[in-house]
């Protein structure tokens, strides 16, 4: 049999709040991640309600694109795939656009909420050994939710929420106190607009878990409740009750996880716990991969 030379492909994913580039190299059937890289970029809070970037900040953002370049430069890779999400599908400034992929020398591709639903759910499934048939896929961004309700192995619906860990943090933070209360009731009455849990399965199935603000959640709860996966549910209640915990000046989470995550821990809690109950969800576990290894599973699949 012959084999195959080694590639290397990549992934550049402008997510709301963070960049994140990844580069694997595959040979066969053996893929093997060599590099990582990201950077928090708050594109949200960049955007005017027009859809505009803000003046003050495109010198900013057009250096971080300056980075990322100089990063594939360095890696060379065969193919790389640059996607944009939420925050990017409401800007409407072509020229910010155009000058963004003019710098990293590669068409910066602004996916549709299903589109990024399939790419979440090739990720996850390709990355989990999952024994259920039925299960749901939960993706927390910074400006968008999207949960995925997976039957016999084949994706039946996907929802794109129009509410994030950054944007609700952006919405309910009053000086440096965070209104729970009126987060959650808000989060709560999009849900219901959407008619979240009538996504729910007969019987109670598990979910899936990705992207940073999850992770950030998933992280929390494991440290201030010792939880394991089947009572991540209860935890994040447990800790909505008590807020003292979350407090960054004197919480322990500063110890294990970023600053700039620890700032929208709340609204990541907020999220999942009101999602966690809409959906009638048995247990929760953490997906080794999502967004970005569906994309780089495509990349190989192509080449």
């Amino acid at each position: 049999m012959q084999v195959k030379i080694e590639r290397k492909v990549g992934v550049l994913d402008l997510g709301s709040n963070t960049f994140n580039i990844k580069f694997v190299t595959f040979k066969n059937r053996e893929v093997r991640s060599i590099f990582k890289y990201k950077k928090y970029i708050n594109i949200i809070a960049s955007t005017n309600s027009d859809g505009n970037i803000q003046k003050n900040k495109e010198r900013e953002l057009f250096q971080t694109f300056d980075e990322f370049k100089s990063i594939i430069d360095i890696q060379k890779p065969d193919a790389l795939k640059v996607i944009a999400t939420n925050s990017f599908r409401r800007i409407k400034d072509k020229a910010f656009v155009s000058n963004a992929e003019s710098i990293l020398g590669y068409k910066i591709n602004i996916i549709s909420s299903d589109q990024e639903g399939e790419f979440v759910f090739k990720g996850v499934s390709s990355s989990n050994q999952i024994g259920e048939r039925k299960y749901f896929i939960l993706d927390i961004g910074g400006s968008s939710t999207e949960i995925i309700k997976v039957s016999e192995d084949k994706i039946s619906k996907i929802v794109s929420l129009q509410v994030g860990s950054v944007f609700l943090s952006n919405k309910f933070i009053k000086g440096k106190k965070f209104l729970y209360e009126k987060a959650s009731e808000y989060v709560a009455k999009e849900l219901e607009r959407e008619g979240i849990s009538e996504m729910s399965f007969k019987n109670k199935k598990p979910l899936y878990g990705t992207s940073g603000s999850f992770k950030t959640a998933y992280r929390a709860c494991q440290i201030l409740m010792n939880a394991e996966s089947s009572s991540i549910k209860e935890n994040v209640a447990n800790i909505l009750s008590n807020t003292d915990k979350l407090d960054s000046s004197k919480s322990e989470l500063k110890n294990y996880i970023n600053p700039y995550r620890i700032n929208i821990l709340p609204s990541c809690l907020i999220i999942l716990d009101c999602i966690l109950h809409n959906l009638g969800v048995s247990d929760v576990y953490k997906s080794s991969g999502g967004l970005r290894e569906g994309v780089i599973d495509e990349l190989i699949q192509q080449d």
